[in-house]
């Protein structure tokens, strides 16, 4: 049988090659043994498209596996950080900048976008309930030339006989392709689709990176010597007089927004988390106490 498949193509080759078939003899004497010889053709196209989807599940699997176990890691660490912080306050300020949630939120999506551009939750089930069609197929297949084969009483079969057993292996082989090109064809579809999502993710996110902004009102600032200092995310604080002051330029997501202010010769503070959605202003109130 290995003479009639692509002996110089080892069974993990990138794609499903397989050598036409061979010319065969039917004259006086030659029928039995050609009908054996293409049975045996078309078990190994079916032998070979098995071992090449079965080949390949296994880093669909692992590939799988790896891009929604980040996914899950990445997704709790953005609950855990607003949470965290809130528990480990320190002088009025989050000893974790929220800004981290949103990040492990994009990397988190981004790890479920490279799973279904490269296809490998959905190319392992694929492959795998291809492969267990095929061998589907071939058991059926070999149990019926079986079947053909006993009621053959003669060495040599004939005309009817022979005419018969070419079409069993013809439909066996039209059936092995078909498996081969609905797969195909359901990879293409989700190849696509994977595409569209994300040229339409990418625009969405081009809509939610636009900057937004905070008003900050501190209503007892006029109490504070010398004024008051404004600290967003940790960042360096900015010396502000008056009870206004407004930050810009900020990313959509939460912020962490603390103001400090000498009150009566006493260091007084007022801090929150608050959410910048796109292109939009918030308002924000604090009071130092």
């Amino acid at each position: 049988m290995s003479d009639l498949v692509n002996g110089d193509v080892p069974k993990t080759s990138r794609d499903i090659r397989f050598n036409p078939l061979s010319k065969l003899e039917w004259g006086q004497g030659n029928a039995s043994g050609s009908l054996q010889q293409l049975s045996e053709y078309s078990l190994a196209y079916a032998e070979l498209a098995v071992d090449w989807y079965l080949s390949r599940k296994r880093w669909k699997r692992l590939g799988a596996r790896g891009t929604r176990l980040l996914a899950l890691i990445l997704a709790l660490i953005a609950g855990l950080v607003p949470l965290i912080g809130e528990i480990s306050e320190s002088n009025g300020m989050p000893a974790i900048n929220p800004l981290w949630a949103s990040i492990a939120l994009v990397l988190a999506a981004g790890a479920v976008a490279i799973d279904r551009l490269f296809g490998y939750s959905s190319g392992y089930m694929r492959y795998l309930t291809t492969a267990m069609k095929l061998e589907s197929l071939a058991h059926d297949f070999n149990i019926e030339w079986q079947s053909r084969r006993a009621v053959i009483t003669s060495a040599e079969p004939n005309e009817a006989q022979v005419q018969d057993g070419i079409e069993a292996c013809r439909r066996f082989c039209t059936a092995i392709g078909q498996a081969v090109q609905m797969e195909t064809e359901s990879w293409v579809q989700e190849f696509t689709s994977a595409l569209a999502e994300i040229d339409k993710g990418a625009r969405a996110q081009s809509e939610t990176a636009r900057s937004g902004a905070i008003n900050v009102t501190v209503t007892n600032a006029d109490q504070a010597q010398s004024g008051w200092k404004l600290t967003i995310n940790g960042g360096s604080p900015e010396l502000h007089t008056g009870k206004t002051a407004a930050v810009r330029g900020l990313i959509s997501g939460t912020h962490s927004v603390s103001a400090q202010g000498t009150i009566d010769g006493i260091q007084r503070s007022a801090a929150r988390n608050i959410v910048v959605g796109s292109g939009t202003v918030v308002e924000l109130e604090l009071t130092l106490s």
